[in-house]
């Protein structure tokens, strides 16, 4: 990637120990374990441990699970290892088998994972720990701020929240919307004994699969609308790269559950993964025939196509293109 140092704001978080917020010395506040997977990231591993570490989380716990790699990451986990409880690396099975390896680690009252591209933004684990009733909660999760850097982010603010029951979240093929991001979530660790750890088998969706195993054991969870944490967008994101992997492996995980469902519930799913893919033909690969296709994917799925923005969209720039 070229120019690489420009996606860095060094005068700013995290880049620069944040003052901002003064933890309470006299509060006892809960351990956390942070868990950064990581292979062959050295472009990005600084700026992740910094968002992590510049928090100042006054019982931290951060565990830093490396796949082998042969870049420059080992020298950077090395830089900051006085802030590091464990690290290694060494050769695993994947992102999965990472998180499992930091998962069984972790001595921390609360986890979270925080991939090696991502970070948190400034004050985020005082957001958390200071302004939420986290005592009575086993599940956090909420809005993501997403971009190419923290400075060049959108921050967009989810006011509602669409993932309230397991089922909404076997929707992670249809919309932004049902899906949980990962960097956003803490979860108690004691509800693991209950729910598993993450499915390995999974490369993609294992969050989405995770989550939802969570959700049956416990209604003690909570969203929380502000954007704490950031999502890269670059070219060799999975979920970039591998869109249609991310969405065949969501269905198969959906439909994985199907006994889990009601009948209500299985209409919908399936009505809903027939119209994803129908729709999915005339959005993503428009043709020479598009008008044709267009009214013929109407016709064949009404009801999703009225609700389908992606469809509008497409639609809308045809018909000015051809005006």
């Amino acid at each position: 990637m070229s120019n690489i140092e420009n996606l860095f704001s060094k005068n700013e978080f995290p880049w620069v120990t944040p003052n901002k917020h003064q933890w309470d010395t006299e509060k006892s506040y809960p351990k956390l374990s942070v868990i950064v997977p990581s292979y062959n990231q050295d472009v990005f591993l600084e700026e992740t441990l910094l968002s992590i570490i510049n928090q100042n989380y006054p019982d931290l716990e951060l565990i830093v699970i490396d796949g082998g790699s042969t870049d420059n990451s080992v020298s950077i986990i090395k830089q900051y290892e006085t802030h590091i409880a464990y690290w290694v690396s060494e050769k695993d099975r994947g992102q999965s088998h990472a998180i499992n390896k930091g998962l069984e680690i972790a001595t921390g009252e609360w986890v979270a994972w925080m991939n090696s591209d991502d970070c948190y933004l400034e004050g985020a684990l005082y957001y958390i720990f200071n302004e939420i009733d986290y005592h009575q909660y086993d599940f956090l999760h909420g809005s993501c701020s997403s971009g190419i850097s923290i400075k060049n982010r959108n921050c967009v603010i989810q006011e509602k929240n669409y993932k309230k029951a397991p089922f909404q979240l076997l929707l992670f093929f249809l919309a932004v919307k049902y899906i949980i991001p990962s960097q956003s979530v803490f979860i108690r660790k004691s509800i693991l004994a209950k729910s598993g750890f993450i499915d390995e088998h999974l490369h993609y969706v294992m969050d989405m699969e995770w989550f939802y195993r969570i959700y049956k054991q416990t209604d003690r969870r909570f969203f929380y609308k502000n954007a704490i944490c950031f999502y890269r967008h670059h070219v060799n994101a999975k979920s970039t790269k591998d869109v249609d992997l991310v969405k065949e492996e969501s269905k198969a995980v959906a439909y994985s559950k199907w006994p889990d469902l009601n009948v209500w519930q299985r209409f919908i799913l399936k009505r809903l993964i027939r119209d994803e893919q129908g729709l999915s033909s005339f959005v993503h690969y428009p043709d020479n025939q598009t008008i044709k296709k267009a009214i013929h994917t109407f016709f064949k799925y009404p009801v999703s196509a009225l609700y389908n923005k992606h469809y509008w969209s497409v639609l809308k720039r045809v018909v000015i293109a051809r005006s």
